[in-house]
């Protein structure tokens, strides 16, 4: 009797890196479900890409949606208009928003309960009615941080019951750009500009680079100022503001987003302004600047 084969699931998230792992897949010959975890925060453009472009690269997406929690009447109202202002494609409720409302705090670099509640809920939902010899692939490369260059390519997750396997772990960001040009894939509009990362927009874990070009986007800084008041006004009586990217400025805990825009623009510890704009556009990298 012939061995039962494990079934594969790729989580993409619309960056390069799980692209190109789902692109080694497909020239590797090995049949996965591609899934979504849903956060609700996601860049317009990545909405898109996931949506119109990238199930023509690496077939249907399974889009996942997190529990959330139940919030008060009060609550619910504010977590809708701000739901209302990110306008997602597709109709998804914030799964960020909703959770952080929820916990009266946003999640930080020390608790970073997004992930745990959204992203690693969600594959455990789909988990659960998943074959038992199951592998979940993820696209991330040890270069891209101390963290990450710390992971093994093949690892057993005791908490999702399954093997992990990092197929990019080695892989250098030129290794990325090449199999995407090697089946004439576009990367999401984003890279093409001065993004380094894509994803949650923005990351709670964003750099000065990702800051900077995050305070270019009006209509997101406003949504960003709104939620941090709503936070600061579901906290009440414990009278402490609610910043989104909480110890971002070095001894300012609870800077307010566009402290926190202004702090990004400066070098040497926030001390000096520069004189000349050095970021070089993403396109470069790509080769694709006459896009």
């Amino acid at each position: 009797m012939s061995t039962p084969r494990p079934k594969h699931y790729m989580s993409v998230s619309g960056g390069k890196d799980s692209t190109a792992a789902a692109l080694l897949l497909r020239e590797k010959g090995i049949e996965y479900e591609a899934i979504f975890l849903e956060t609700g925060w996601e860049h317009p453009k990545t909405y898109e890409y996931l949506i119109s472009y990238l199930p023509k690269v690496v077939g249907p997406i399974r889009w996942v949606l997190p529990p959330l929690p139940e919030l008060s009447p009060e609550v619910e109202e504010i977590a809708r208009a701000l739901e209302r202002r990110l306008a997602h494609p597709l109709g998804h409720p914030c799964g960020f928003v909703r959770t952080a409302l929820h916990a009266r705090m946003m999640p930080g670099s020390r608790m970073r309960f997004c992930t745990r509640l959204l992203k690693i809920a969600g594959i455990k939902e789909v988990f659960a009615d998943a074959p038992p010899l199951r592998v979940n692939v993820v696209g991330v490369r040890a270069e891209e941080s101390k963290a990450r260059s710390d992971l093994p390519e093949h690892e057993i997750s005791t908490s999702l019951d399954c093997m992990i396997w990092r197929p990019l772990i080695s892989w250098s960001l030129q290794d990325v750009i090449s199999i995407h040009k090697r089946h004439d894939v576009e990367p999401n509009p984003l890279y093409l500009g001065a993004n380094r990362r894509v994803g949650c927009y923005p990351c709670i874990m964003a750099n000065k680079a990702d800051l900077r070009i995050l305070g270019r986007d009006e209509e997101r800084m406003g949504i960003i100022r709104d939620f941090e008041a709503a936070m600061t006004l579901v906290r009440g009586q414990e009278g402490k503001p609610g910043p989104l990217l909480r110890q971002r400025i070095p001894g300012r805990p609870d800077a307010p987003i566009d402290d926190v825009i202004e702090w990004s623009r400066t070098i040497r510890g926030g001390r000096q302004f520069p004189l000349f704009d050095t970021e070089e556009q993403g396109c470069v990298s790509w080769g694709l600047c006459e896009r």
